[in-house]
């Protein structure tokens, strides 16, 4: 294996995952695809970079768990997160 495309990332919703990658990190938005009524495939990276994220809805209590504010009393306090994110310092724009 030579590199890794992409990594799955759970989101509560769709939009508000792209809102957040894209205003806070200012992550590019890479495709949107429709795959069903619900689903969609959608793909965010930085910049330039050559791995990206795979935005997926958490659609199971089990996914949920692992989102947001849910992390501090869910399954990570007896175990590792799913996904650790290393970045160099991000700063708000316009701050």
């Amino acid at each position: 294996m030579r590199r890794i495309e992409l990594l799955t990332v759970l989101v509560s919703d769709y939009d508000a995952g792209i809102e957040f990658f894209r205003s806070v990190l200012d992550f590019e938005l890479l495709e949107v695809t429709a795959l069903t009524e619900t689903k969609r495939w959608v793909r965010v990276a930085p910049s330039g970079a050559d791995t990206g994220l795979l935005l997926a809805v958490a659609d199971t209590e089990a996914q949920q768990v692992h989102i947001g504010i849910r992390q501090l009393v869910g399954s990570w306090v007896s175990s590792r997160p799913p996904t650790l994110l290393r970045t160099t310092p991000v700063f708000r724009r316009g701050a």
